[in-house]
């Protein structure tokens, strides 16, 4: 990733002029754009190292998952299961907020002077796979009749709230993937473009402008 000209502390939104003079309050509002441009920059950078960390995660969690059912490990192959569904769940709310933060920036931008850089140009693909081997392991479980069982009995647990605190909070994720996993990751490449096999999600300043186009008058 190119690093940005400049230092973060040479950013600036310059005040709007009127009439040839500055007012305190067009010096206020462009050191409040100012911060807040700043903060939504390493936000947007913060998550963008996140994602192939969660990524990876999840393949390791899903590899233990495989492990766990070659062992008839009935109770930690559906934790791994669980821990696989919210990562990537965590992945397609990353998503979400990374879109966000990119329209928040150049809204932010539109129309005024600025020394603030571009964001960079991002193509973002859905974790297809993932998805896939983790949809394969939920309904391998269900089949087998020990695996299912114990599904079974640790939702019966957590419904009456006599585990622990991990069964409680950690299964609420297994609990919707009867309904479907991965809905936020569809949700999060909703409107992605299709490349041959894979499905991304596009960022950059033309998809901004040209999204700004989309949603205009």
């Amino acid at each position: 990733m190119a690093t940005p000209p400049g230092e973060p502390q040479d950013w600036t939104v310059q005040p709007e002029e009127e009439l040839g003079h500055q007012d305190v309050s067009a010096s206020e509002e462009a050191r409040s754009i100012t911060r807040r441009l700043s903060a939504l920059h390493g936000e947007i950078h913060e998550t963008l190292e996140k994602l192939p960390e969660l990524i990876e995660k999840t393949r390791a969690e899903l590899s233990r998952a495989e492990d766990e059912f070659r062992k008839d490990a009935y109770q930690s192959f559906w934790f791994c299961v669980d821990n696989a569904s919210d990562l990537l769940d965590d992945y397609g709310r990353l998503v979400l907020r990374l879109k966000q933060g990119y329209f928040d920036y150049y809204e932010l931008l539109k129309g005024r002077r600025h020394t603030f850089p571009d964001l960079p140009d991002l193509r973002i693909v859905k974790p297809v796979g993932e998805q896939s081997r983790l949809n394969t392991l939920f309904q391998q479980g269900q089949r087998h009749k020990d695996f299912a069982h114990i599904y079974g009995r640790l939702l019966e647990r957590r419904d009456r709230k006599e585990q622990r605190r991990i069964l409680v909070d950690g299964f609420q994720a297994i609990d919707r993937a009867a309904d479907g996993m991965g809905t936020i990751v569809d949700s999060a490449f909703a409107e992605a473009s299709s490349e041959g096999a894979e499905v991304v999600v596009c960022l950059g300043p033309a998809e901004i402008r040209k999204r700004a186009q989309n949603e205009g008058p």
